[in-house]
């Protein structure tokens, strides 16, 4: 988000960003690799910056739609509430 070189350090550290989600994936590194993209598109954009693509990084597939997206802001904005 501070302007480091977002394409090449994606390279670098892509599976170890996506790691985490191996086990919920069951150890699917497409998908684990997609769900990364997603959540840094989601930060991105909480934070009032652009999209992924707009950082040089590849185009994510998100798998909700915008609906389901801003509940799980919604959702996690409550919990910073409670």
């Amino acid at each position: 988000m501070s302007g480091a070189p977002a394409g090449i350090l994606w390279q670098v550290f892509k599976k170890v960003s996506s790691e985490d989600y191996l086990e919920k994936y069951d150890g699917n590194e497409k998908r684990s690799i997609n769900k990364a993209l997603c959540d840094i598109d989601h930060m991105l954009r909480s934070h009032g910056k652009c999209t992924v693509i707009d950082v040089g990084l590849p185009e994510e597939n998100d798998e909700g739609d915008e609906v389901h997206r801003e509940q799980i802001k919604w959702d996690k904005y409550d919990e910073t509430l409670g």
